[in-house]
């Protein structure tokens, strides 16, 4: 099954936590899909429990490199089962 994978890249500060919850929160964007966010550094804007909650969204953190492997993300997404991935690399 192919699912879609949205990846955000940039600077830290350079916004994209803010990019993607305007794209992911927005309800023109997602229809109530089920959506895995990959977060991989936590910057100055954070996800809170209840907006993602609210928008059938669920997050994970990957914070070392080595760990970002294929069995990783496979695990992840038998986990979840998710609709589209969302990482914030």
């Amino acid at each position: 099954m192919e699912i879609p994978v949205y990846l955000f890249t940039g600077f830290y500060g350079s916004g994209k936590t803010s990019l993607i919850k305007d794209t992911l929160f927005d309800s023109s964007f997602n229809e109530g899909n089920k959506t895995l966010l990959i977060v991989c550094e936590d910057g100055d804007v954070e996800y809170t429990h209840d907006e993602c909650y609210k928008n059938n969204v669920v997050c994970a953190a990957i914070e070392e490199e080595e760990d970002f492997t294929s069995d990783k993300l496979e695990n992840l997404y038998k986990q979840y089962m998710p609709d589209n991935v969302f990482i914030e690399y």
